[in-house]
């Protein structure tokens, strides 16, 4: 096999037989090997890439690495980008992959994953080995992901699974870079989310028929998901004293779980209409303790397309503005903070991880809110103005 020099460190390797390039251009597809000398092993460290890009950016990391003494850093790897997505799949199902509070990942986060791996990852990256992944190569697939129209945020959860795999690698030393960091991402393009003034709240719920009212009515005065709400049983609901304990969440498939989050399980003020509504749902299903509160049996939770489905038949009829029940939770938090709750109290509420989560994105001003405003500048414009006056 010959092999020429092309810069200090990097060799072009060619075929056997091949000539080399030659005056018309024509050669063999080379490879490129990159090696340096591992000084206090006494050994050389060689490792072959398809580019010399890739060969260049190895050995710039790996001389970095050595000089600080972390060996481990540039070990060669033949594991492939798919082969390592396969085992993130693996062990989020099994449970040896954890995420990053040190719990199992959810049901529906593993099929999300799994999706995005097959129709998005594997097709572009997968064939590649882990260490040959540049930067330029995921930032081709984030830009071809927003050309088919995905959203910015659609593009960030895409990328999510080679984050993990990269993050892990870089932990156990298998690479030396992630380039998945530091991309050129599309902006986020986040749905607007529209909060309702209680007035309106009140008349989609009076439209509602009476077995869909109760549902609803937690969904916007207890914030509840819509997982939540699927999983809620009476044993829940506390009228003694005026709480729900939100304890669990329902998947499609794995039915009954855990909640999202660790602040997820949270007990929750029950509110005066709410308490109707609820008690009025009790009384009418005859369901009590460990049945479902909105279940189609006792034991098996609605179809969550069911409950937006006949909202919006009944809301049509009445002519009326519908709601999500997304923007159901949206107007709980809003309410919460008009109440004049503390933003931790807003938050514990609303199981957010995050307190940004609840006043950044869900909180808004309800509307209606320039009138409560104007009493109060008023009031505090005035008692200014005497204070002044009496300077």
């Amino acid at each position: 096999m010959s092999a020429r020099k092309a810069t200090p460190g990097i060799e072009t390797r060619h075929r056997k037989g091949c000539p080399g390039a030659r005056a018309d251009g024509r050669c063999c597809k080379p490879t490129y090997q990159a090696h340096v000398f591992d000084a206090r092993a006494g050994r050389r460290i060689r490792r072959t890439f398809t580019t010399k890009t890739a060969a260049k950016l190895w050995r710039q990391d790996a001389v970095t690495a050595l000089r600080q003494g972390d060996t481990a850093a540039i070990a060669p790897t033949g594991q492939t980008v798919g082969a390592a997505l396969d085992a993130l799949i693996g062990g989020m199902r099994d449970g040896t992959v954890l995420d990053r509070s040190g719990r199992r990942y959810r049901p529906a986060t593993i099929r999300s994953y799994h999706e995005a791996i097959r129709k998005y990852l594997v097709p572009k990256l997968g064939h590649l080995r882990l260490g040959e992944v540049r930067r330029s190569d995921v930032q081709a697939l984030v830009d071809a992901l927003h050309a088919q129209g995905l959203t910015g945020s659609t593009v960030r959860n895409k990328l999510d699974p080679l984050r993990v795999v990269y993050r892990r690698a870089l932990q156990d030393d298998v690479v030396t870079r992630n380039p998945a960091e530091r991309l050129r991402l599309p902006a986020y393009d986040t749905k607007p989310r529209q909060v309702a003034g209680l007035e309106r709240v009140g008349g989609l719920l009076d439209a509602l028929p009476p077995g869909e009212r109760a549902a609803w009515s937690t969904a916007f005065y207890a914030g509840l998901r819509v997982s939540e709400l699927r999983a809620l049983r009476w044993r829940h609901v506390d009228f003694d004293a005026g709480v729900i304990r939100v304890e669990a969440g329902w998947d499609d498939e794995e039915g009954e779980q855990g909640t999202k989050t660790t602040a997820g399980t949270r007990t929750i003020p029950l509110v005066g209409r709410l308490r109707a509504d609820l008690a009025r749902h009790k009384l009418a299903t005859g369901r009590d303790t460990g049945d479902l509160c909105f279940g189609r049996t006792t034991d098996t939770a609605f179809v969550r397309t069911t409950l937006r489905s006949r909202a919006l038949r009944a809301w049509q009829a009445a002519k009326l503005d519908p709601l999500t029940p997304h923007e159901a939770r949206h107007c709980c938090a809003s309410y919460l903070a008009a109440a004049g709750l503390t933003p931790k109290e807003a938050q514990t509420a609303m199981g957010h991880a995050d307190i940004r989560t609840t006043m950044n994105i869900y909180a808004k001003a309800v509307p209606g809110w320039e009138s409560g405003a104007v009493a109060k500048l008023d009031a505090y414009y005035g008692e200014t103005a005497a204070s002044d006056t009496a300077l």
